[in-house]
């Protein structure tokens, strides 16, 4: 799967929450990005290495454990820093906060690097730019992560009528405040890639989440 420019974007869907992961490669490098690393087996890590691959970055839009739990497996083949929002990384190390204590495993996951408050929410990578937009709702610590005309949003947008913000540390009215946000910032032509469900362009949802509103962007 390839995004606009020099950018593409391979999509890994792991179970049993079929969370989306996605591997970011540069034209003409042997580098890669890998955003939320679902799945805690050594899947992901073999794929990248059968296909040549060194790992410059981990960058996670969430604190949930069903994003994270492939963190381990990833760092242990392959060391590197890992980036996501000051909130994110607190709650990482909470079972309560990161949801683990509900599945059949009580999990503590620790974030070793910046926050994208250290980093002044953007980050510069071989010749393209990260932008890392703050989006609570879903939780606390949820980020939206731009680069070129592609916007990753974990779980603040997915598609159809989905808000999801019954979890602790979401809130519904700061949910639609985030979504407003990626409506009004980002052109309607802006490819998404969500936490969970297939790639979909912003206007196909903008009528589901705001009907009878238009972009703000052009």
């Amino acid at each position: 799967m390839s995004g606009p420019g020099n950018v593409t974007v391979q999509r890994m869907v792991s179970q049993p929450f079929k969370v989306n992961t996605y591997v970011i490669t540069k034209a003409g490098a042997a580098n890669c990005v890998v955003i939320d690393p679902g799945g805690s087996d050594a899947a992901l890590p073999a794929m990248l290495e059968n296909q040549g691959l060194r790992l410059d970055l981990v960058l996670l839009t969430h604190e949930h454990f069903d994003h994270v739990t492939g963190l381990k497996s990833l760092l242990g083949w392959q060391k590197c820093e890992v980036i996501c929002a000051r909130d994110c990384a607190r709650a990482l190390a909470d079972p309560r906060r990161n949801l683990s204590q509900y599945s059949m495993q009580r999990e503590s996951f620790v974030s070793a690097g910046r926050s994208c408050e250290d980093l002044g929410w953007k980050l510069d990578w071989r010749e393209a730019q990260f932008q890392f937009h703050p989006s609570p709702g879903h939780s606390a610590g949820g980020i939206c992560i731009g680069i070129d005309n592609l916007l990753f949003t974990g779980d603040t947008l997915l598609p159809g009528l989905k808000r999801v913000a019954h979890l602790p540390g979401g809130d519904r009215r700061v949910l639609d405040e985030s979504l407003r946000m990626i409506f009004q910032r980002f052109p309607a032509q802006t490819l998404v890639y969500p936490g969970h469900g297939e790639p979909f362009r912003l206007q196909e949802v903008m009528p589901a989440f705001f009907p009878g509103r238009k972009h703000a962007a052009v």
